[in-house]
């Protein structure tokens, strides 16, 4: 299948292989890459677990994008626009570093891709 960049279902499954390659880093190697983001905090259970969850939210990401499903790719809109809301919320209380406000624009310009896909698609 040959995609392109306009597809709302594209973003999906490249957001999915991002989410994955993420949770795969948390799961597998935390102590190489965390440091290189500012992250110096002790690595525990915690950080295992959101790397496992990150790589089954990957697994939904690229099935349903796979799917072609419009109600999940209208929903990630949302989730993904609340990571750097959620992020500034962390930082500002010292729960976590500016480095984590900047990946969740990651997060949202992925949302915003999907977005501008589906609108254009006539899909949302």
């Amino acid at each position: 299948m040959l995609w392109k960049l306009s597809d709302p279902f594209f973003s999906l499954v490249a957001f999915s292989v991002y989410s994955g390659i993420m949770g795969f880093v948390l799961l597998v190697i935390p102590g190489i890459v965390l440091p290189l983001v500012g992250v110096h905090d002790p690595i525990n259970s915690w950080t295992f677990m959101l790397g496992f969850v990150l790589i089954c939210s990957s697994f939904y990401y690229f099935a349903s994008g796979l799917a072609a499903s419009r109600h999940f790719a209208g929903l990630t809109v949302y989730t993904r626009f609340s990571a750097p809301l959620v992020c500034v919320g962390l930082y500002l209380t010292g729960h976590a570093p500016i480095n984590f406000v900047i990946l969740s624009l990651v997060d949202a310009s992925g949302g915003m891709w999907t977005l501008l896909a589906l609108r254009r698609t006539k899909e949302i």
